[in-house]
Order: structure tokens, then C-alpha cells, then sequence
């Protein structure tokens, strides 16, 4: 969870692309109603600031400039819960400069992982193998390779729009449109609390997707000098999942082999050019 950090989807692009995955495991189960948030308001602050000007002050909110750009590694564990279900599962999250592991396990459905190492991405299933992750997916994970990708929205976004204010789970918020560098048919609209300045919601429409995936944010904390939420509700219509990290660190070292690039798939014999042998008569 696309952000205040690559990891809040938990990244976004990554987690969203593990909606499928987890809903599995609870297929038989109902999911839980959905609320909308409240209509909007029509009432805004009396002086309006500008989108960076918004993005500015989440920054600061959550640490400063100077903050982020010292933290060089993330670390979390936390659950997965399909809300509406009995479904838990367990998520690890690993991050460097230049890399990112997420490994999700639901009882029931297996493990999987989403590594990006440098511009390569994978998808790893129990067996071990992995599959590339392209286009917007790859881009979209790449994009968010910084701890706290906003630090760089001018340089992320093609455009940062303020286009009002909407009223997010009780608190007004500024609504920001931004549209991503490389993938101008997919917009977000990133939601900060007037009061606070904390960024508490991102709707995400990606060009092919039928429905916009919703991702609220909450329970921000203190993690070594930065703030990050620790609580993430993610998912579109009736299909949510919640992800809450119960513990997190700044600056620890990561052994690198979680980084590791997967096997690729056995080629079957047709494909490798070799002829099959014959069953036995």
C-alpha cells in the first residue's frame, strides 16, 4: 500500500495484487458489508494551501525531511485478517534502498512472496518459483522504492492536483489528485486530515481495473525517528482485508539472502526442445 511508505501497501501495488490470493482462503465464508465513507462536506478550511503544500506538512508530521532520508532499511511483522471471515494470515515486510521482500501465509491458501530487487520484480509461490512482475505493476513497484515516496512527488507525479475537500471517517480532508510519471491513465487521490495533516486515505484506478481499490490508514506510530501507520484497510466493494503491523524497525540489518532472486520455471519438454520419452507399453 499508491504513499506514505512503499510498505503501507503493504504496499499498494503489492498487496493488492495478494487480494486474490488471501479471498481465496475465505471463499466460502461472507465477506463483510462495506461502509462508504460520509458524503462530501461542503465546508473547507478558510485559507486553502496547495497540493505540495499538503504533502509538505505530512512530511513533517511524520518526521521531517531529514528523518526519512536517514532511514536505510525497514523491517515489520504483523496479520492479515479477511474481514467478515475467521480468515488470519501472517505478513513480513523487508526493505532497503534498493530492495523489498513482502511474504504473506494464510492458513489454508500457502505462503507468497513479492520481491523487488534494483527494477525487477517477482511474485514466488510455495514451490519457490517466481514470476516476473511487468508493466504498470513493475513500474508502480519500482516508483515506490523510497521508504517515503512522497519526499519526491514532484518528481513521482506528472501532476498533484488539490480538487477539495471530503469528509474521510469523520475528519475533513484535503483530496489530492496525482497522476503517476509513465502511467498517465491510472490517477490516485491521496486524502489528509485537515487536522493533523495525516494522509488517512488512497483511492487507487488503474487503466485496466473494473473497480478502484480503497486503502485507508490509521494508528500511526512512532518508529525510531519516523511515524509510520500501522494499520491499513485495504480492499474494494465487499473485499477488504486488514492488515495491522505489530512490530516495526528502522535501521536494522537485513541479511541480504531475503533478497535473493527466485529459480525460474522448469521448462516443460515441449518447450525446451527436448522430446518427451515414451510411456512404457
Amino acid at each position: 500500500m499508491r504513499s506514505q511508505i512503499s510498505t503501507r501497501r503493504l504496499a499498494v501495488a503489492t498487496v493488492i495484487g495478494l487480494l486474490p490470493f488471501a479471498f481465496a482462503a475465505a471463499q466460502d465464508a461472507t465477506p463483510a458489508e462495506s461502509t462508504p465513507p460520509p458524503p462530501p462536506s461542503s465546508s473547507a478550511a478558510t485559507e486553502t494551501p496547495t497540493a505540495q503544500g499538503i504533502i509538505d506538512r505530512f512530511i513533517e508530521e511524520t518526521g521531517g525531511r531529514e528523518a526519512w532520508e536517514a532511514v536505510t532499511s525497514l523491517r515489520g511483522m504483523g496479520r492479515i485478517e479477511v474481514l467478515g471471515t475467521p480468515v488470519v494470515g501472517y505478513i513480513t515486510i523487508d526493505q532497503t534502498s534498493d530492495s523489498f521482500r513482502m511474504a504473506v501465509e494464510i492458513p489454508g491458501a500457502g505462503s507468497r512472496v513479492t520481491l523487488r530487487v534494483g527494477d525487477e520484480g517477482w511474485t514466488i509461490g510455495p514451490d519457490g518459483t517466481g514470476v516476473p512482475i511487468t508493466g504498470d505493476p513493475l513500474r508502480q513497484l519500482v516508483r515506490e522504492k523510497a521508504f517515503n515516496p512522497l519526499l519526491d512527488a514532484a518528481t513521482n507525479y506528472s501532476s498533484l492536483d488539490l480538487v477539495g475537500v471530503e469528509q474521510v471517517e469523520g475528519s475533513q480532508a484535503w483530496k489530492i489528485r496525482c497522476v503517476a510519471v509513465g502511467n498517465e491513465d491510472a490517477q490516485e487521490f491521496r486524502f489528509f486530515d485537515i487536522s493533523t495533516g495525516m494522509q488517512i486515505k488512497v483511492i487507487e484506478q488503474a487503466k485496466d481495473a473494473p473497480l478502484p481499490t480503497e486503502i485507508f490508514l490509521s494508528d500511526y506510530r512512532g518508529i525510531g525517528s519516523v511515524k509510520i501507520a500501522c494499520s491499513t484497510n485495504i480492499g474494494s466493494l465487499r473485499q477488504r482485508m486488514l492488515i495491522t503491523m505489530d512490530a516495526m524497525q528502522v535501521n536494522a540489518n537485513i541479511p541480504q539472502c531475503l533478497f535473493a532472486t527466485p529459480t525460474a520455471p522448469p521448462e516443460t519438454p515441449a518447450a525446451s526442445g527436448v522430446e518427451a520419452p515414451d510411456h512404457p507399453k
